[in-house]
């Protein structure tokens, strides 16, 4: 509390009495300046003052200059009170005995990196150019950590992944939007990714989920590619779906959340690709879970838009729903709407009419993919516009 007056007073004074203190204060000096000036001109002209006279000028000189020592230690006294407060505002006063000793070390290696850039100026500049680069990559990194996230490289994107599967070991739940490429390319990192998740599955039992966000282009033109990639995701302990983009919620598709991110042990963590600055981004949860709340929710609004399945996803994606009785009957509801629009072109193939379709065994994956085609193309084709041509160009034809 007499920190916050404190405070508020120095900076009363900063704001209304800094500058015009110092112009008085100058004003001061040119009067002292000038009495001494005019005493001494008078003397040497022959024009002696009264004895009273010199007293009273005397005195009124050293009035004004203790007038100038009061302002000018009330202005050191002020600047003092600034940088104090800045030093309690930085956190420096408290240093525990460990940090003085880690920043003394890092300092002594900063300086010898110094004195090293200097010895190779001119031998070998680039040396130098590479350590002010990693310089400034780990002092971003030491930034956002200080603020609760982890922004690394793309390139670095393998081992942050590692870090956090090997501490985040219950759950993995993950989000795909237009990546098929990406992971049946065999000249992408995908298969190493797929090797740490499968490790954690058969380590740490880790509870693994993917949604695949396809859109009906790679559904109808690359059904191979998709069975590829699904039958490598079963067999490295994920539970898959696949959503179809056209079919995602209007709120969905244009929140400021890309479909592309992975949820650790349900609300603890959220990693994201940021494709725009090629970085890879992680949010931990630090004061509370409430800031990953919205894509968990984002997660549970794409579910219904899941149209096939494998079994070990309807096993596994209910613990990454935050409310999960609320959340259920949520979803079930939505999935009711969404099967009164398909009856007639398929049968429900869960008891709570969730999902779709649903491949119990890999070997059926082929025969649900293909048959999710052709779902897909019977839903859509009342919807697409039929051409009119007019009369004029059907005679013409």
């Amino acid at each position: 509390m007499f920190k916050s007056i404190r405070n508020l007073v120095s900076s009363l004074k900063e704001r209304f009495f800094s500058e015009p203190l110092k112009l008085f204060d100058a004003v001061v000096l040119i009067v002292m300046a000038g009495l001494g000036l005019g005493m001494e001109i008078s003397n040497v002209l022959g024009r002696h003052p009264s004895p009273e006279a010199t007293i009273h000028l005397t005195l009124a000189v050293l009035a004004l200059m203790g007038l100038h020592f009061c302002i000018e230690r009330f202005s050191v006294m002020n600047r003092m009170e600034r940088r104090t407060a800045f030093l309690d505002l930085a956190g420096v006063k408290p240093i525990p005995k460990a940090i003085q000793c880690e920043i003394e070390e890092l300092m002594k290696f900063r300086h010898a990196l110094r004195k090293l850039e200097s010895q190779t100026q001119q031998t070998n500049e680039e040396f130098g150019d590479i350590a002010v680069g990693i310089l400034k990559e780990h002092t971003r990194q030491l930034r956002g950590l200080s603020e609760g996230r982890l922004n690394v490289p793309r390139e670095w994107k393998i081992i942050s992944y590692q870090k956090l599967m090997n501490h985040y070991k219950d759950r993995f739940d993950a989000v795909s939007e237009d990546d098929l490429n990406y992971w049946a390319s065999p000249a992408s990192d995908a298969e190493e990714y797929l090797e740490i998740a499968e490790g954690s599955y058969r380590q740490h039992h880790t509870q693994l989920t993917r949604i695949f966000v396809l859109n009906l282009t790679d559904l109808k033109l690359k059904p191979s590619s998709i069975i590829r990639v699904l039958r490598r995701q079963e067999q490295a302990g994920i539970g898959w779906a696949v959503a179809i983009r056209e079919v995602l919620p209007y709120e969905v598709k244009h929140r400021e959340i890309p479909l592309d991110f992975v949820l650790h042990n349900g609300n603890k963590a959220v990693s994201l690709s940021r494709k725009r600055d090629r970085r890879y981004e992680t949010i931990f949860a630090t004061d509370n879970a409430e800031g990953l709340r919205l894509y968990q929710q984002t997660y549970k609004d794409i579910i219904p838009a899941c149209w096939l399945v494998n079994q070990r996803y309807i096993d596994n994606y209910m613990g990454a729903l935050p409310d999960r009785a609320r959340d259920e009957n949520d979803i079930k509801q939505l999935a009711q709407e969404r099967n009164k629009k398909l009856d007639g072109l398929t049968e429900i193939e869960t008891p709570d009419g969730v999902f779709m379709l649903v491949v119990t065994k890999p070997e059926e994956t082929a025969a649900k993919v293909k048959k999710l085609v052709k779902i897909a193309d019977d839903y859509f084709r009342p919807t697409r516009r039929k051409v009119t041509y007019p009369a004029v160009l059907r005679k013409v034809s």
